[in-house]
C-alpha cells in the first residue's frame, strides 16, 4: 500500500453549515482513501501484477519459455476480465441494474480455468484469497486520505454514530482495519464505525447508486438510534453514485472534491442535473467545520 497523495482539483469548497446532524455515513474509495485509479472498479491490469500475485500466493506458472509465458499470462488476465464481465451480466440478467460481483467467486472460477488448462500448479501453501488480495492491492494502490483518522476520531469522540455505504469487495474492510488501527483483520467490523449502519456492495451483489445499499442503513438508523434520514449526512465523491441516491432518500449530503483522480461530477447523467449537495469540501478536515 503505497504512500499516495490526492491530486488537488479546481473545485471551490462550499462550506455551508449543516445543522441537526446526528449520524455520518461515508463512502470509501475516493473519499476516505486515495485510490490510484479513483475507483474500486477501475484497476490496472498488468502482467507484472499477475506474476507477482501468483508468486506471493504460491502458484507456479508451468510455462518456462519467456515468450510463451507472456502469452499465457496475457490469456489469464483476459480470462479474469471475461469471467468478471460474465458474473456482472448474470446479475443484470437476474434483475440487478447495478451489479457487484463477489470477486472471490470470480477468482475461484478463474483458478479452475488456469488449473484445467495446466497453466499453473498448486502446492499445500497455495491460497486463492491471498492471490486475490495481492493482485487487487497491486492493481489499485490505495492510501488513507489526508485527515481521515483525525476526522473519524473527531466525530467518534463526539458520539456520532458513523457508518459506511460503499462499493467494495471482501478486501476493502481488511485494508480499512489496517488503515485505522494497523491490524489487517478479515472482518467487516471496523473500529470507530457502527456495524449496523455499514454496508458493503459485494455482500448484496448490488452497487451504488442502487438504493438497496442505503435501505438497511437508513432502517437501522431509525430503529436503533431514532435518527431520521434528514438527520444523517452522506459524504462521497461521486455525484451519481453517492450524492444523487442519498439525497433522493432524504439524507443530507456532502460532496468530497479533494482528489482529481476520484472527482466524479457525472455531468453526463441527467439524474444529477438538479442535484445540489448541502456542502462541498476539498479536504476531509473541513467536515469538522460544517457538521453541527
Amino acid at each position: 500500500m503505497t504512500d499516495l497523495q490526492p491530486i488537488p482539483t479546481a473545485v471551490e469548497p462550499r462550506l455551508d453549515k449543516i445543522e441537526g446532524i446526528k449520524a455520518i455515513i461515508f463512502d470509501i474509495y475516493g473519499t476516505l482513501v486515495v485510490s490510484a485509479s479513483g475507483d474500486i472498479n477501475q484497476i490496472d491490469l498488468s502482467q507484472e501484477n499477475m506474476r507477482t500475485a501468483l508468486k506471493e500466493a504460491d502458484y507456479l506458472l508451468q510455462e518456462k519459455d519467456p515468450k510463451k509465458g507472456e502469452k499465457v499470462v496475457a490469456e489469464l488476465l483476459q480470462q479474469f476480465v471475461d469471467i468478471l464481465q460474465k458474473h456482472q451480466q448474470q446479475l443484470r440478467d437476474s434483475g440487478t441494474p447495478f451489479p457487484e460481483a463477489d470477486i472471490r467467486q470470480v477468482w475461484d472460477e478463474w483458478l479452475q480455468y488456469a488449473i484445467g488448462k495446466k497453466y499453473i500448479t498448486t502446492n499445500g501453501a497455495s491460497d486463492i484469497t491471498h492471490l486475490t488480495f495481492v493482485f487487487e492491492m497491486l492493481s489499485n494502490k490505495i492510501h488513507p486520505m489526508p485527515g481521515m483518522l483525525e476526522v473519524l476520531h473527531y466525530f467518534h469522540d463526539r458520539k456520532y454514530p458513523m457508518g459506511i455505504v460503499s462499493n467494495a469487495q471482501f478486501y476493502t474492510p481488511v485494508m480499512m482495519n489496517f488503515f485505522i488501527d494497523g491490524q489487517a483483520r478479515d472482518t467487516e467490523s471496523l473500529p470507530l464505525f457502527n456495524d449496523d449502519i455499514t454496508q458493503f456492495s459485494y455482500s448484496l451483489r448490488k452497487a451504488k447508486p442502487d438504493r438497496t445499499l442505503f435501505a438497511p442503513v437508513l432502517k437501522a438508523l431509525k430503529e436503533n438510534y431514532g435518527i431520521a434520514p434528514h438527520e444523517s449526512v452522506f459524504v462521497g465523491n461521486d455525484m451519481y453514485n453517492d450524492i444523487y441516491p442519498a439525497q433522493d432518500l432524504g439524507m443530507k449530503t456532502v460532496f468530497f472534491a479533494g482528489d482529481k483522480r476520484a472527482l466524479r461530477l457525472r455531468e453526463d447523467k441527467a439524474e444529477v442535473k438538479n442535484v445540489r449537495p448541502d456542502a462541498v469540501i476539498t479536504e476531509l478536515l473541513q467536515l469538522t467545520r460544517i457538521i453541527l
